[in-house]
């Protein structure tokens, strides 16, 4: 989780859209690199995963998911805490 913490605060606007398109390409490497970087980019970095939970929640669960879970529990914090009970 250290690792997360590294990241620069990011808010640009087309940066988070990199990192979403990014969540949604092929590649696992790519996939998880986008995560971490949300995580790490404070409330829309957050708010694109929780995002991407809810789209995915159709299908069955795969690493990126389990991943995506794992970052926003590590975050601690109750509103985000709340959602993941509910997802």
């Amino acid at each position: 989780m250290h690792r997360i913490l590294a990241i620069s605060m990011v808010s640009d606007s087309s940066t988070l859209e990199d990192w979403r398109y990014q969540l949604n390409s092929d590649g696992l490497k790519q996939q998880l690199s986008a995560a971490h970087a949300l995580a790490a980019s404070g409330d829309e970095g957050v708010k694109v995963l929780q995002a991407t939970l809810l789209e995915r929640q159709q299908q069955p669960p795969d690493i990126l998911d389990c991943r995506i879970f794992q970052l926003l529990y590590a975050l601690q914090q109750p509103e985000i805490l709340d959602f993941l009970t509910k997802y």
